[in-house]
């Protein structure tokens, strides 16, 4: 028995690891737009980003609702995650329980709030179809890496967990 094998047999898992050269997922507050929704009358025309409205202000009437949709900076990473993951026939949609390693690679050297980018990949990941959902992850490693790389990107490993 080989080395891949062994640490395959003391991990449980019933799969080679699968490895993920991703592009640098965007920050939480990037990912969803905020949308105000009064009730049962419709969208409102202004649209609210992390900076306040966005064209013209309006007086939110009482019980007004604020809803969260996955914005445009966000329909594009998933749309390059998805691409990647049929490009490298990745989308295995695993069902049982896994344990995910995260390498992130910065783009620049501005300090970040990791956690910021945890929600937009596992989503992304989902959406791809490489795992049915997020709460499948059952532990997970993260890792903040000293190189930068243009652009930045993570590396993700998954294994399945089999007790």
């Amino acid at each position: 028995m080989d080395r891949a094998e062994q640490s395959s047999l003391d991990l449980g898992t019933t799969f080679e690891p699968v490895t993920l050269d991703l592009p640098w997922p965007p920050s939480i507050n990037n990912y969803f737009m905020e949308y105000a929704m009064p009730p049962a009358t419709g969208l409102i025309q202004a649209r609210i980003n992390e900076h306040g409205w966005e064209g013209f202000h309006v007086w939110l009437r009482k019980n007004t609702r604020v809803m969260k949709r996955v914005g445009e900076k966000g329909h594009e990473y998933r749309a390059n995650v998805q691409e990647y993951v049929l490009r490298n026939r990745l989308n295995k949609g695993f069902r049982e329980p896994l344990l995910m390693t995260m390498r992130f690679y910065a783009p620049d050297r501005r300090e970040r709030d990791l956690d910021n980018h945890y929600k937009p990949l596992l989503d992304s990941l989902e959406h791809a179809c490489v795992y049915l959902n997020d709460s499948q992850i059952k532990g997970h490693d993260t890792l903040y890496m000293q190189e930068i790389i243009k652009g930045g990107k993570v590396v993700v490993r998954l294994e399945e967990l089999v007790y």
